[in-house]
């Protein structure tokens, strides 16, 4: 027989004690005491994730030796964990602009406002057969990494480059959009 208090709040499908329900381990965790054990996750900016790719790939750091920067840098509030740096990165790879080797991203037509994008796995790196190109910050963003304090001068001095046909290809396109438009509203 089950016994509840009337000042114990009711979890319907949730046990009050282990001794109560010797099926403790069906998957229904009881909900934790107000504050405790709860994570709200938090997105990552567009500036801490560059500073994640940053880190990994321009800097070769050590996942450890990252969440130590990244504390530094932004804040330990919400604590970040190796893990929750790493799934950031790993999903960031499967969304990974496109370009020629002079820079110049590469659209699937002249209206698109956003590049081709591929994926990559971890696995795929370096592999003997086929070392790959580097993708770090000044291959994927160099639009973003000239104007990061944190960014090391021999790495912006990279970017330039690219970051200037980067930003002269957005801004053709965004005036290329915005004469379509006119166009059609007088039409």
């Amino acid at each position: 027989m089950l016994a509840f208090s009337i000042h114990e709040p009711t979890y319907p499908n949730y046990a009050i004690s282990s001794e109560f329900c010797p099926s403790r381990l069906d998957g229904y965790p009881s909900p934790p005491p107000d504050n405790e054990g709860r994570h709200i996750n938090q997105k990552y900016t567009t500036e801490e994730g560059d500073f994640i790719i940053y880190a990994w790939h321009d800097r070769k750091l050590k996942w450890q030796r990252i969440k130590q920067d990244f504390a530094s840098m932004f804040g330990r509030t919400p604590e970040r964990t190796v893990q929750g740096l790493q799934a950031w990165y790993y999903r960031m790879n499967q969304r990974i602009p496109l370009w020629d080797e002079d820079g110049w991203l590469i659209f699937d037509n002249d209206d698109d406002m956003e590049p081709k994008h591929i994926s990559i796995k971890c696995r795929e790196r370096d592999t003997q057969d086929r070392p790959m190109e580097p993708l770090g910050l000044a291959q994927r963003y160099p639009e973003r990494a000239i104007h990061y304090s944190w960014v090391d001068p021999e790495t912006k001095r990279k970017c330039r480059d690219w970051a200037a046909k980067r930003a002269l290809q957005f801004r053709e396109r965004r005036e290329r959009r915005k004469r379509k438009e006119q166009r059609r509203l007088k039409i």
